[in-house]
């Protein structure tokens, strides 16, 4: 089985990205949705604000890597050969999955432009996005805390998507295609 992480700033084209892979029946799983579970069984309301400190205390509660921690007993469940997993958002989640899976784990990262990101976020207007420049800078800078950057940095592999969706879906069918990912 190949785990393939994926790492990215907000607005980077993650979500597309996994849209996509849903596209062509890969299964897919979301930290954020591990996040969002967790508190739901706490009890904790899903706005904004609860979200990103929620994210930070459960961090604080069981380490750096508590997302991947939630999200490694839905991987075990799954029965197929490629299983893409989106949202890490620190180096000790990239460790923990490469410890765990070990050469069957890959490091996505989707990059794009800081204004262009924000853009996104004001265009697609979810409930759990900022509303704000500044909103939007502080959230980047609490996942950049997180230990993202280094996530990012050291990748596998590096999609730029700075340009149009069909070209974000070609970079990521050359990809799969480069790592032998048939379903």
């Amino acid at each position: 089985m190949k785990i393939i992480g994926i790492a990215g700033m907000p607005g980077s084209g993650k979500t597309e990205t996994m849209k996509f892979i849903k596209q062509l029946n890969i299964p897919t799983i979301s930290m954020g949705d591990a996040i969002l579970d967790e508190m739901r069984k706490r009890g904790i309301e899903t706005t904004h604000k609860n979200i990103g400190d929620f994210a930070t205390k459960i961090r604080k509660e069981m380490g750096m890597d508590a997302a991947a921690s939630l999200c490694i007993p839905y991987v075990k469940t799954i029965n197929s050969n490629i299983i893409f997993i989106d949202g890490i958002r620190s180096y000790e989640e990239t460790e923990l999955f490469k410890k765990t899976f070990t050469d069957n784990f890959v490091l996505l990262t989707i990059h794009a432009p800081q204004k262009l990101r924000y853009e996104r976020i004001m265009k697609r207007d979810q409930a759990r996005d900022t509303k704000t420049w500044e909103d939007f800078i502080l959230r980047d800078e609490r996942e950049l805390s997180w230990g993202l950057g280094k996530s990012i940095a050291l990748a596998d592999h590096v999609i730029v998507n700075d340009n149009t969706l069909e070209n974000l879906h070609n970079q990521i069918k050359d990809i799969t295609d480069s790592i032998n990912l048939s379903p």
